[in-house]
């Protein structure tokens, strides 16, 4: 290896990290081959080294990767994952004290610079597992002068109680101040225990910019909590799992930096005048309660710049029908200003099945008049929604600058739509990129009219990507037949990926000929 020379060529293409990404995607992973160990792949040239190593380390998924620079050298990798071989290599590690040892303490130390992203998952079988890897952070931390071990740590998403680790000063580096996002567990129950520990957060970490939090407290988040959170100078996102009381929303939502707001449960209802509270800034809000909730959040509040809404209502004993969500979209139009909104997400819930069903354009009217929807998903789980020709001709009318249309949610829902549907789409939505749909019905040669393309258009559809859940016929389908309708909707998208047209039962091409 000494012997092979660096060229020009192979340090332009071995440092592509797009090109290694698949180049090492291709090698098999070390736990699926005795063969697979991904360091040969960094020595294969000088070139190769230290681009490979930056993205084999640039995100763990588990600390086992450091302590494995720690290990004595007959001590076996565990392979598996939860089961007692991982417990006594800890055992092993923690014994031998090899950060001592000052070559592996700077391969430990060169190796740990290049982690950007951790990912700690707690072993739910072995406590003890999770306690030894505690140690051997205190360990090298303290070793390492009290610093972190990790200077260039970005984002961490730890899965244990962080409270303890924040309170033990020889733990609490680890959050230091290069960290921008966070995914954490308070599992203290008390009020002023979680505030105490978002206070060290803060100071430790005070550039963080995205917190997903957990808490131990069915309650969800009080205000003195909120009040923690909202001290953070530059967070900008965050993820709760539940408000105690509308304050609290409304002490988060007055923080001018705070752009993106995900809430697992909205609770309700509110008091107060009707859209007595405005966010003038706002982007994104992601809410999922049940129906009278949602409902009291947007009649009591006025969102002025809000670009994007992901809105999930889950059913209750008094609303348990897919018509219960006309009222809460009724309710979202009057709260957000028409012109902001570009991209909406609705998932219905698992509403009764047993009711006669509504035609989509009948559960979106409320949201069709908002004038600058880019990107528009519909979810529902269950079939109590009609898609038909005229549902997508509605759409394609009401948001002409359409770039993402889904309308598929894994199941397949009846009546299809007919290739009349899909040449609304091309007549007025020319920015369309993405397409997904349930079901469409292929059309009876002979029988069924086929709209043809514009002769007039002056550049060709942008579609990049059709998703047909399933093309179903009323008469039995041949191959000519398909063949066919793909050449139809190459005529319509010649832009499509692959010139394919994607299924549940995968791509439909049509056939190439030598």
């Amino acid at each position: 290896m000494e012997d092979i020379q660096q060229s020009r060529s192979s340090t332009q293409v071995l440092t592509s990290s797009d090109l290694l990404h698949y180049i090492i995607n291709f090698i098999p992973l070390q736990w699926e081959s005795e063969h697979g160990d991904l360091v040969r792949c960094a020595v294969v040239c000088r070139a190769f080294y230290d681009p490979a190593i930056r993205i084999l380390w640039r995100t763990l998924g588990t600390l086992f990767p450091l302590w494995h620079l720690l290990a004595p050298r007959d001590a076996p990798f565990p392979f598996a994952a939860w089961n007692d071989s991982r417990l006594l290599y800890l055992r092993r590690v923690s014994a031998a004290n090899l950060w001592d040892d000052s070559t592996r303490w700077a391969r430990f130390l060169w190796h740990a610079s290049h982690i950007r992203n951790l990912n700690f998952v707690a072993d739910p079988i072995f406590p003890e597992a999770n306690d030894i890897q505690l140690r051997l952070l205190r360990s090298v931390i303290i070793k390492n002068g009290g610093n972190t071990v990790l200077p260039l740590l970005h984002s961490i998403s730890w899965s244990q109680d962080v409270a303890a680790m924040l309170r033990d000063s020889t733990l609490s580096p680890l959050f230091s101040p290069t960290l921008r996002y966070a995914i954490i567990y308070l599992g203290d129950s008390h009020t002023l225990a979680n505030v105490t520990s978002l206070s060290r957060l803060r100071e430790s970490s005070p550039f963080l910019e995205v917190i997903t939090l957990s808490i131990d407290s069915d309650a969800g988040v009080d205000l003195p909590l909120a009040r923690e959170l909202a001290s953070f100078d530059r967070l900008h996102e965050i993820r709760l799992p539940s408000l105690a009381e509308p304050q609290v929303f409304q002490e988060l939502i007055s923080r001018p930096n705070l752009a993106t707001l995900s809430l697992f449960e909205v609770v309700g209802p509110w008091v107060g005048p009707a859209q007595g509270v405005s966010v003038r800034h706002l982007l994104e809000l992601d809410i999922c309660s049940n129906i009278p909730s949602v409902i009291s959040l947007f009649e009591h509040t006025r969102f002025e710049v809000l670009r994007t809404v992901r809105l999930s209502c889950v059913r209750s004993d008094t609303h348990c029908r897919i018509a219960d969500m006309i009222p809460v979209l009724e309710a979202a139009r009057g709260a957000i200003f028409p012109g902001s909104l570009q991209s909406l997400t609705i998932f219905s819930g698992w509403f009764s099945p047993l009711e006669e069903k509504l035609s989509l354009r009948a559960v979106l009217a409320p949201v069709l008049s908002f004038p600058s929807i880019r990107f528009f998903s519909f979810f529902c789980p269950v079939d109590v929604v009609r898609h038909e020709d005229e549902d997508i001709d509605a759409i394609a009318r009401a948001w002409p600058h359409l770039e993402r249309l889904s309308l598929y949610s894994g199941i397949l829902i009846d009546p299809a739509v007919s290739i009349v549907a899909l040449h609304h789409l091309y007549a007025r939505c020319s920015r369309l990129q993405e397409v997904f749909l349930s079901r469409l019905c292929c059309p009876a040669i002979g029988v069924h009219a086929m709209p043809p393309p514009q002769l007039d258009r002056v550049t060709s559809h942008s579609l990049r990507k059709l998703f047909i859940g399933e093309i179903v016929s009323p008469h039995a389908t041949t191959e000519e037949a398909v063949e066919g309708l793909l050449r139809y909707f190459l005529d319509l998208f010649p832009c499509l990926e692959d010139r394919a047209v994607e299924t549940r039962s995968g791509p439909l091409r049509i056939a190439s000929t030598s």
